[in-house]
């Protein structure tokens, strides 16, 4: 059950930083071995690049200048006059490269590289995995690579260099931060390829962070193309804003002289600075399942798949556990509206809720929600029940594993529990005596603590749903002290250290759970059956022969006063027929007229439904009691 997600420490962090360095100084400095001279009066076997540099200039007159001045002789042409006396004076620096020159660059590039992982440890959780980094690492090495190539081999602007190939896929999966501090990595690295040309790192820091502002950290590929536009636009501005701060001009090459012929195009800074994002743009769209795997990220087409509950796996829990499937239902919804609270990835939640108990499935008879008749645990010794329970989570990972479920799903599955102890079992066999000797950590889960914050929220929501059944007809404050207690708890016992949720994010995911579980658990106004049926229950639970309960003694009644004698109808005014005799009346009118309670705010029912002295025909004795009253008042 070993996490296959691993963390990189800072021993990890320093020796990736060593390797990659070693890798990146060879791909900086190769060519210099390769071409330790360059040639005069015939063609240039690769693409020679000067970046601006400060020329001073005394004439005789006693005049003096300075200017920044820089050089790019192409690849194939030889090189003559004034231009070759630059560029040898230039290159006999680098050619063949001196030890203070491989040391230098290979310290800086170990610093930058160490601060980068560094930085990525400090972006828990995400940024800590061992298979992260060395994706990040891997994609520097690649963008530095694909970028020697095209200085060497064209003349292109160094601007070309589709840095944002690397930074979006890296934003829109891992976040903004660890984007960010991608993209300053990449510049300054390819703005040693030059070598190191100040407004080329400018430049691309500007057209990468504003990229990254852009794209939201939640996959959505329509930001890739509103950060691509807002790149271009940056790019142009701050390539115009630096030129002028250094040259005070905005350098056009052949195009300020009307050549726009394509290799004018692609030579010239200016169009290059709105066009390398726009290719990088669409290079990240084809690179990002690439980049998915190698950060470990799901797509959103694969937890759709995992989400259909055809899927084998489903099926399978489903049919064998229900009610483990529908304890995994519940928890689904409570905790996607709690990962939709605080901006994590509630899709991704809500898959692993209907996996997390997917080892249950083996044994569902071992655990209550299933059990339809006698528990097994009640003829088994406590630590073999806690061996049982323990069951579910190793035989949960090894059946997702078999079936290729992703493993950022898989992490569900041993983190859900971490090293919880099982405190039924425990002190039922402290109370025996525990005459095994057997230790407190025997009755401990032996998963992991959530590294995510996904798998944090799953945590809590696992035990908030399975204590929340325990409440009988609770308010808001129960839900909401049963919620309190079970986040506190966690973090007394230190699960949620690593999970990378803040004080903010558990206030804002109780309250979340809170209302779900309160909205789940809601009551319904009972229907007349219903309450027919409650009456009739009542009456069966009585005991035979027992007198019904007393009513109370009614008040005594003041003296009657007397009355006349009752004056016989007259032959002219006619008898009418009463349709009850005295006899009958009698009973009706010595019957208990039935207690009304008052109707709840907003109830439509009349007053009387809730009533339990009327009978199973209500509006049948409500007209025996209006005909009582009527013959009382005529006796009278």
């Amino acid at each position: 059950m070993r996490s296959q997600r691993r963390r990189a420490g800072p021993i990890a962090g320093l020796m990736l930083s060593l390797f990659f360095g070693a890798l990146l100084v060879g791909t900086i400095t190769f060519d210099l071995f390769l071409a330790p001279h360059v040639p005069t009066g015939a063609p240039l076997p690769y693409t020679v690049r000067i970046p601006a540099m400060g020329v001073y200039k005394d004439t005789i007159t006693g005049g003096a200048s300075y200017q920044l001045l820089s050089l790019r002789a192409e690849r194939g042409r030889p090189l003559e006059g004034k231009h070759a006396r630059m560029v040898q004076a230039y290159e006999d620096l680098r050619r063949p490269p001196s030890t203070a020159l491989l040391f230098g660059l290979a310290t800086g590039i170990f610093l930058l590289l160490f601060l980068f992982a560094a930085q990525l440890r400090a972006q828990e959780p995400t940024g800590t995995l061992l298979w992260t980094q060395l994706g990040l690492f891997g994609g520097l090495t690649l963008v530095a690579i694909g970028g020697k190539a095209l200085l060497l081999f064209t003349s292109w602007s160094a601007m070309w260099i589709p840095l944002m190939a690397f930074s979006l896929p890296v934003t829109l999966y891992l976040g903004r931060r660890i984007g960010a501090a991608a993209t300053v990595a990449g510049a300054a690295l390819v703005s040693l390829l030059v070598p190191v040309d100040l407004t080329l790192l400018l430049v691309l820091c500007a057209q990468g962070l504003t990229a990254t502002a852009f794209v939201s950290p939640h996959r959505n590929m329509r930001s890739v193309l509103l950060g691509t536009l807002a790149a271009m636009v940056v790019g142009v501005v701050s390539f115009a804003a630096v030129s002028l701060l250094l040259v005070q001009y905005v350098p056009l090459g052949p195009l300020g002289a009307g050549d726009w012929s394509l290799p004018s195009i692609l030579n010239a800074d200016l169009i290059a600075a709105a066009g390398g994002p726009l290719v990088g743009g669409l290079l990240a769209l084809l690179v990002a399942p690439l980049a998915r795997r190698a950060t470990g990220v799901v797509s959103p087409q694969e937890l759709a798949q995992l989400a259909n509950f055809e899927h084998p796996l489903l099926r399978r829990l489903s049919s064998r556990a229900p009610g483990t499937w529908a304890h995994s239902l519940n928890m689904a919804n409570i905790a996607e509206m709690a990962a939709n609270a605080i901006g994590a990835d509630g899709q991704l939640v809500r898959v692993g809720a209907y996996y997390h108990d997917l080892g249950k499935s083996a044994e569902p008879n071992y655990f209550i929600e299933n059990q339809t008749g006698n528990n097994p645990h009640d003829e088994m010794p406590p630590e073999a029940s806690a061996d049982a329970i323990f069951s579910h989570v190793t035989s949960g990972v090894q059946l997702a594993r078999k079936h290729g479920i992703p493993e950022a799903v898989v992490e569900f599955i041993y983190t859900h529990h971490a090293t919880d102890r099982l405190e039924y079992f425990w002190h039922k066999i402290i109370k025996s005596g525990n005459k095994a000797g057997l230790r407190e950590q025997d009755f401990c889960y032996q998963g992991m603590p959530p590294l995510t914050r996904e798998t944090g929220i799953l945590a809590i929501c696992d035990a908030v749903e399975a204590a929340s059944r325990t409440l009988k007809n609770p308010d808001v404050d129960d839900i909401r002290k049963l919620v309190r207690q079970i986040i506190f708890t966690k973090l007394e016992k230190g699960i949620l250290d690593e999970s990378g949720l803040s004080i903010a994010d558990l206030r804002k995911i109780a309250d979340s759970m809170v209302e779900s579980v309160r909205s789940a658990m809601h009551g319904r106004v009972k229907y007349p059956w219903q309450e027919k049926e409650e009456r009739q229950q009542q009456r069966h639970q009585q005991p035979e022969g027992s007198a019904p309960a007393p009513a109370p003694a009614p008040a005594p009644a003041p003296a009657p006063a007397p009355t006349p004698a009752p004056r016989k109808p007259k032959p002219s005014e006619g008898s009418i027929a009463s349709p009850v005799t005295d006899e009958e009346a009698e009973p009706l009118k010595r019957r208990p007229r039935p207690a009304l309670r008052s109707k709840p705010t907003g109830s439509h029912e009349p007053a009387w439904v809730d009533s339990p002295e009327l009978g199973v025909d209500d509006d049948l004795a409500s007209d025996e009691l209006r005909s009582a009253r009527k013959l009382g008042s005529r006796d009278e």
